[in-house]
């Protein structure tokens, strides 16, 4: 009798660890003992009796695979989980799906297996234009340079074919016009004050003046240097060139003589104002020998390296 009924009890506990396999996987069941929940593996549902328990028996959380009262894998909705949208295609109609994978798929023009939108394959997987917005292929700058259009002045570029007509490629890299030649003339734009200077209209900005050989003297000859002599001394209304000079107080025996001992060949300076006026002040003038000059050009950024 007594081993009659340990048989009946070991019988109802398989039933019961049974049911529970069946609905960790997701299939109905009935719990004879009202115990088991119908949740899966890591819910109340493997044996764990102190999970809450709603009205028809079953926790109310949901199984690994979907909701209690669905299939493995199943949503509410009755879909399967997967995207409904399809593989291969952009959810937005933007960049489109495994863009980046290195494989040109549908509704893709080029994949280069990365998102780098300054090469020949942008981010979105298309190739290059010269209306993207964007600084890539063999442009040099947005939409410009290299194949496209020239750029406009202080985009970036490479050489003067990237600039646009009437453009250089200039010291920094930037397109600028080409420079400009200034000279003054010791005896011609001698004056008090400037007022016979050489006027240059130069839009406003940063510049690099570069001296050109020339010198200039205040005496006629015979020069008995250092007292003086020759020169190379720039003078600019708003400007001090202190350093594209000659040392204050030397003077040379000759023009090179002087032009070779520039304490600096070039030196920055900023303009104000749409142009820029140079001269030489002294009164007489008429005992003044020589003129000097230098170049000047449009700087777009001083502190990008030199081409």
């Amino acid at each position: 009798m007594l081993l009659r009924e340990t048989s009946r009890v070991k019988l109802r506990e398989t039933r019961a660890f049974c049911g529970c396999l069946v609905v960790a996987f997701g299939c109905a069941t009935s719990d004879p003992d009202g115990q088991l929940s119908a949740g899966g593996f890591g819910e109340a549902g493997l044996g764990d009796s102190s999970a809450p328990e709603d009205s028809g028996g079953a926790s109310s959380a949901g199984t690994a695979g979907g909701e209690a009262t669905g299939g493995m894998g199943a949503s509410t909705d009755g879909t399967s989980g997967a995207d409904s949208s399809g593989a291969g295609s952009s959810s937005d109609g933007g960049t489109p799906f495994g863009c980046g994978n290195g494989v040109v798929d549908a509704g893709e023009q080029c994949d280069d297996g990365n998102d780098d939108d300054s090469d020949t394959c942008s981010s979105m997987c298309k190739v290059p234009t010269c209306v993207d917005g964007l600084t890539n292929g063999a442009e040099t700058d947005v939409d410009c340079g290299g194949p496209c259009a020239g750029c406009a002045t202080c985009g970036h570029c490479n050489t003067d074919t990237d600039c646009a007509a009437g453009s250089i490629c200039g010291q920094t890299a930037g397109c600028v016009p080409p420079p400009v030649e200034i000279t003054v003339d010791y005896r011609q734009n001698c004056g008090a004050g400037g007022e016979y200077g050489v006027v240059t209209p130069l839009a406003d900005g940063m510049y690099r003046a570069t001296a050109l050989s020339s010198a200039g003297a205040a005496w006629s000859p015979p020069y008995t240097p250092p007292s003086n002599g020759w020169m190379y001394v720039m003078l600019c209304v708003g400007q001090d060139f202190d350093q594209m000079r000659t040392p204050p107080g030397v003077y040379y025996g000759s023009q090179a003589e002087a032009f070779g001992a520039l304490m600096a060949p070039t030196q920055d300076f900023s303009v104000v104002g749409g142009s820029l006026s140079c001269y030489w002040a002294d009164i007489p003038c008429d005992d003044n020998l020589g003129s000097v000059s230098m170049s000047v050009e449009r700087l777009c950024d001083p502190d990008m390296p030199e081409r």
